[in-house]
């Protein structure tokens, strides 16, 4: 069992109308041929890794969204633990039934053809959404819009969705796998020294 299964489980049952066989194997073939099992090797070491990678590309990307975030005291991991970990499944709640999981099906197929990239391109893009409400909302909805807000994306109108997809498609040449890769190696050369220097 990995954390955080049920809701890929849930959503790939649904967009496999509801076949347990299919369900069972595709998820099968997920974790054994794809990058989705790399995550939980050496008790979600790496998750910490993905943390700094996406906020430096947040940093690159979306100054204004990284230094607000950071000058509030919010702290990505909230929002991107769920999303790296259900690669963003916990999102939707009945797939059917609602129009913004087109988004969410664009991240999913993208991670499973080309690998993490498709998940930072798709959290950097629902940060963008969400840009005004981020860039002004008061200390009285920091808990608020952690927990439910920037998460509750079932309600999103056909036409918001569109952009959503549209910063997506836009970034996913330049946040590609040899970006990531490249990031995660400075992460953890920059580790690497800050042990060294706490040993010495």
């Amino acid at each position: 069992y990995y954390q955080g299964m049920n809701f890929i489980l849930l959503f790939l049952y649904q967009i496999l109308d509801y076949n347990e066989e299919n369900t069972f194997y595709f998820f099968l073939a997920l974790t054994k041929n794809t990058k989705y099992e790399e995550l939980y090797k050496n008790d979600l070491s790496e998750l910490v890794v993905f943390y700094k990678v996406f906020e430096k590309i947040l940093e690159i990307n979306l100054p204004e969204i990284y230094y607000t975030l950071l000058d509030k005291q919010i702290i990505t991991q909230f929002d991107a633990t769920s999303w790296f970990i259900t690669l963003f499944t916990s999102e939707v709640k009945e797939f059917e039934k609602t129009k913004a999981p087109k988004f969410i099906l664009l991240a999913f197929e993208s991670f499973i053809f080309g690998g993490w990239s498709g998940v930072f391109n798709a959290g950097l893009a629902l940060l963008y959404y969400k840009k005004d409400k981020i860039l002004n909302f008061g200390g009285n909805d920091l808990m608020r819009f952690q927990i439910a807000d920037l998460n509750n994306i079932n309600n999103m109108s056909e036409e918001n969705c569109e952009k959503l997809q549209k910063f997506f498609l836009t970034n996913s040449e330049r946040i590609n796998e040899t970006f990531i890769q490249r990031l995660v190696d400075v992460i953890q050369f920059e580790e690497s020294n800050k042990q060294d220097i706490n040993n010495a």
